[in-house]
């Protein structure tokens, strides 16, 4: 794949995704979670409604912020092909295989390090949910009391 069909990819692949956040922010209002709720009053719910509508609301947002990110990525990507950096990981320097840059032409890393940033951001929780580390201490703690009690 040469240069320009990738720059036509990556501008396509723009479009697209600034139509979608601007058909996103024109549906949705940022209001508060009692003012986007489909009910008139929160006071009436059951909370398991409430509940389920905060969920959506909050899932919403994040599909919202992972498009603004790739967009972001997809214009630095046009940016550095101008420049004529494009291709280069950003953490190591080395060239990225043209493989991965037809399947992924926004990316910023080689495989390799991309590949060690999910590790560190695996080891280090930051990606993963808040609740996930109350779960995780809650079992260990139950499995070290058992081993303990033995």
């Amino acid at each position: 794949m040469d240069r320009e069909s990738l720059r036509e990819s990556l501008i396509k692949e723009k479009f697209v995704l600034t139509e979608k956040l601007r058909a996103k922010q024109s549906d949705s209002k940022d209001n508060s979670l009692s003012e986007s709720a489909s009910e008139l009053s929160v006071v009436d719910n059951h909370p398991a409604d409430t509940g389920s509508d905060a969920f959506e609301r909050s899932k919403d947002l994040s599909l919202k912020e992972k498009d603004f990110i790739l967009l972001q990525n997809i214009e630095r990507a046009l940016n550095k092909l101008e420049l004529g950096e494009y291709g280069m990981c950003e953490r190591c320097g080395n060239p990225i295989k043209e493989e991965r840059l037809e399947v992924i032409p926004h990316t910023r890393f080689c495989y390799f390090c991309q590949e060690a940033l999910e590790r560190e951001k695996d080891r280090g929780g930051s990606t993963r949910p808040v609740e996930e580390e109350i779960f995780n201490f809650s079992l260990i703690d139950k499995e070290e009391t058992k081993e303990d009690e033995g």
